[in-house]
């Protein structure tokens, strides 16, 4: 009697548990699919004119039978409508259904004979009818330098998504309402964009008239000297609103505001002294800045 080696038996346990973890995974991956899915074949929006696809080629002879949820509501033959409404009946066989209504959706589904009454064709069509999207509105509100673009939905279907749309392009965006800065998208047109599996529809672009701030430019240092003290003055090219103005020396803030600044020419001898202005949207710094001030000696001398 011939018996099987041990290295063939663990060949044979390995190629089974390789089959029933491949099954499993296509049990669960069917599973999963029918889980995730909405179970429908076709979507269209209410009030449209539908047309339900035979997808066969009807052959001189066949008839065909179209079923809504198992219930008959029409059968045929070529150019002929053997019962029910001629009106739901497309040339190709196709299944009409005229201003559509979601009560309407559910199964529809054909079966096609010969004219010895074989079955040659059938199929299932899963309809869903959608309320389609109505168009938004977007609306703009200023907060200090930054502006909020609102986008107004009204009454939508409950499968109605959205996404912005700045100068006609879609922005990786989707807080509602949107927070920007308001020089990021002064002149910019945006909009908002509702959709659904049926309907798509767009706002108006719109754009804003919020005040904004140009970014500050560069300072310069000037000096001046006074006596013993030396002036210090942080000058802008422009005029800036709300704009404060911090003092360095030797790189380190010191906790002076004022400009210009005043400080004794015997502190200040040899440092790097800079300012740097500010407002809310930018900051620049001055390049640094040393005084040639005379600076009068700390020591008398008595003449003996």
């Amino acid at each position: 009697m011939e018996t099987s080696s041990p290295q063939f038996k663990t060949k044979k346990m390995k190629m089974a548990s390789v089959s029933s973890l491949v099954l499993f995974l296509l049990c669960f991956a069917a599973i999963a699919s029918k889980e995730f899915s909405d179970g429908c074949d076709q979507y269209n929006a209410t009030g449209t004119k539908v047309f339900v696809p035979l997808k066969h080629k009807l052959e001189p002879g066949e008839r065909l039978t179209w079923k809504y949820n198992n219930e008959v509501k029409v059968r045929a033959k070529q150019e002929e409508v053997t019962s029910g409404k001629a009106q739901n009946i497309a040339k190709d066989g196709s299944y009409i259904l005229q201003n559509v209504k979601k009560e309407q959706s559910g199964d529809y589904s054909c079966e096609v004979f010969d004219g010895n009454g074989h079955q040659t064709f059938t199929s299932k069509t899963h309809l869903c009818v959608l309320d389609p999207v109505s168009k938004p509105n977007v609306t703009t509100e200023c907060k200090g330098s930054k502006v909020n673009f609102t986008c107004v939905l009204g009454q939508q279907p409950e499968d109605a998504q959205f996404k912005w749309l700045q100068d006609g392009k879609v922005i990786n965006e989707t807080t509602n309402p949107l927070e920007k800065e308001a020089s990021e998208t002064n002149g910019k047109k945006s909009s908002c964009e509702v959709s659904n599996k049926v309907s798509s529809k767009t706002s108006e672009p719109s754009t804003h008239d919020c005040l904004v701030e140009n970014p500050v430019s560069k300072p310069n240092i000037m000096t001046e000297c006074k006596g013993s003290k030396v002036i210090f003055k942080c000058v802008l090219d422009q005029q800036h609103k709300d704009v404060k103005v911090k003092w360095l020396q030797d790189g380190k803030e010191i906790n002076e505001t004022t400009s210009p600044l005043e400080k004794e020419a015997s502190e200040t001898k040899a440092k790097h002294i800079s300012c740097e202005v500010s407002n809310k949207v930018s900051s620049k710094t001055s390049d640094p800045s040393t005084h040639d001030c005379l600076v009068e000696s700390k020591y008398i001398w008595r003449l003996l």
